[in-house]
């Protein structure tokens, strides 16, 4: 009976030792009560707890959902190649930010460059943290291989680098691969990069053979498209421009005005360019065509526009991957209120437009109808008639860096129906007026996010009169019921004037936000 007490003892001690071995290790690698073990990225946040990178977001979370800032990308970096914090003075919007010490480490290495304005609390994109990700490796842009991403058409190189480096090798649908380059960063995907990143320094060629064997995996059960690249063309008149448009082209157009109005409008044999006939001319619609650039050479803006004031100026028909970029478009200036608007896209997906002026008097600056995937940057949008935007069924649309401003709208200026993943980020809104329904009104099941904007000046009455109910914010009911939200965070609104501030305060809502000097019912 001893013997067996003393066996029996002997076995709770070592059951005791597992259990403790056990439990500790589960507090120090999956203490965070966010992350679960079943998380596609639960290893990946116990390698940077192990590696000393991070210890979370405080009250024993993570924050996987969170939105990755600069200065976090940053400091995730420096820790991982071994930076230390270091001093200097690099970045005047940086003086007593947390991250200072780290922020100036990573200009030593070269990660980033020094300037002015670093940004620290903006949320960082995919493209950004792929260049930042590849300087910490010392790698550059340069490559001879093919882009092998079908949303990216210019500056291609860091991302192509990290593809080639097995760094970063985005996503694959449809049978083509994206990368999503102003998509932002959550930190559960920051933990996966990071990962990569210590394999890939612990052990270049054991780390790519792996991800290769992956990657080859994945290309044999879903191959994808190789991408095209594009023919470059340089054009310097309206005839020239129409005769190159088509898939796989990258445009590039001389300085000057382009007049679609004043050519030979004649319909291309595979039907890819068609004039529609509309009650004062005709209008250009684009169909099916792939890959397709038009740019202004050499940073240089090129004026396209038309006469008709029922014309779209280009309209897009289940199109994809299309770029446009250093480009004025409008109508030709009248006295009267045009009825159609200046870019419209139907069933499309992949669209960039950066550096550019959409004009009126167009009814509207931008429509998007079932498109994914929009990116409009650096843009104007002005004095447009009806709104300055329209979105209906589509989704992840982002504005950023965008001034919206000076329309006489008689509908609203953004309206937004059956949307999601809409967001207006550093943008500016500013003198419009004649706004008849609501500033921003979204309805449906509609997701809206403006972050970081400035709202200001912008007026509802007509001819000094209040001649509607109109409210600043609106979530509009569809079909008995509506589930849509508008956050607002960080944006300044002020000096406005309308009939009511917002008609939902539980669908609408405000995060550190300055609102003052306007004139409206609360």
């Amino acid at each position: 009976m001893k013997k067996f007490m003393k066996k029996f003892a002997v076995l709770l001690i070592a059951a005791a030792l597992i259990l403790s071995v056990i439990n500790t290790q589960y507090v120090s690698a999956a203490g965070f009560k966010d992350v679960k073990s079943t998380d596609w990225y639960y290893s990946s946040v116990n390698r940077l707890v192990d590696s000393g990178i991070t210890s979370g977001v405080g009250n024993n979370r993570f924050g996987p959902e969170n939105i990755v800032t600069r200065s976090e990308m940053v400091t995730f970096l420096c820790k991982a190649i071994g930076l230390s914090p270091s001093d200097g003075d690099t970045f005047m919007d940086i003086t007593k930010h947390w991250a200072k010490k780290w922020i100036a480490a990573a200009v030593s290495a070269n990660i980033i460059d020094e300037g002015v304005i670093f940004h620290p609390d903006e949320a960082i994109t995919r493209q950004e943290a792929t260049e930042m990700l590849c300087r910490s490796l010392d790698l550059s842009a340069e490559t001879l291989n093919e882009n092998p991403f079908c949303d990216i058409t210019t500056d291609i190189g860091y991302s192509t680098r990290a593809f080639e480096e097995y760094l970063m090798l985005g996503s694959v649908k449809d049978n083509e691969r994206y990368f999503y380059p102003f998509s932002l960063l959550k930190r559960s995907e920051v933990a996966a990069i990071i990962v990569n990143l210590l394999d890939y320094k612990l052990d270049k060629d054991s780390f790519k053979a792996q991800k290769k064997a992956v990657l080859d995996k994945q290309e044999k059960e879903t191959p994808t498209t190789k991408k095209i690249q594009q023919i470059e063309v340089t054009v310097s008149t309206a005839d020239e421009l129409i005769k190159q448009i088509g898939s796989n082209k990258r445009i590039l157009l001389k300085p000057g005005i382009y007049n679609l109005s004043s050519i030979k409008q004649l319909d291309s044999k595979d039907k890819t360019v068609t004039w529609r006939q509309v009650d004062d001319g005709k209008e250009l619609n684009l169909s099916g065509i792939h890959n397709l650039t038009i740019e202004g050479i050499n940073n240089q803006t090129a004026e396209i526009k038309v006469n008709p004031r029922y014309a779209e100026i280009i309209y897009f028909n289940n199109c994809k991957n299309i770029n446009l970029k250093n480009l004025k478009v409008g109508h030709t200036p009248s006295e009267y209120t045009c009825n159609a608007g200046v870019l419209s896209f139907l069933n499309c997906s992949d669209i960039e437009i950066n550096n550019s002026e959409l004009y009126g008097c167009g009814s509207v600056g931008i429509s998007a109808y079932s498109t994914k995937r929009l990116n409009c940057v650096d843009t104007i949008i002005d004095h447009c008639s009806l709104r300055a935007i329209e979105l209906q069924k589509s989704e992840k649309i982002n504005f950023i860096g965008c001034k919206l401003l000076n329309h006489e709208a008689y509908s609203n200026i953004v309206d937004a129906f059956n949307s999601k993943e809409v967001t207006f980020e550093k943008c500016e809104f500013t003198d419009n007026n004649n706004f008849e329904w609501s500033f921003f009104e979204v309805w449906g099941n509609t997701e809206l996010l403006i972050d970081k904007c400035k709202i200001m000046n912008n007026s509802q009455p007509r001819d000094g009169t209040w001649d509607a109910s109109a409210y600043f914010f609106k979530t509009q009911e569809y079909d008995g019921g509506s589930t849509s939200k508008i956050i607002v965070k960080d944006t300044e609104i002020t000096n406005n004037r309308c009939d009511y501030f917002c008609d939902d305060k539980y669908s609408v809502t405000f995060e550190n936000c300055k609102i003052s000097d306007n004139e409206w019912e609360e």
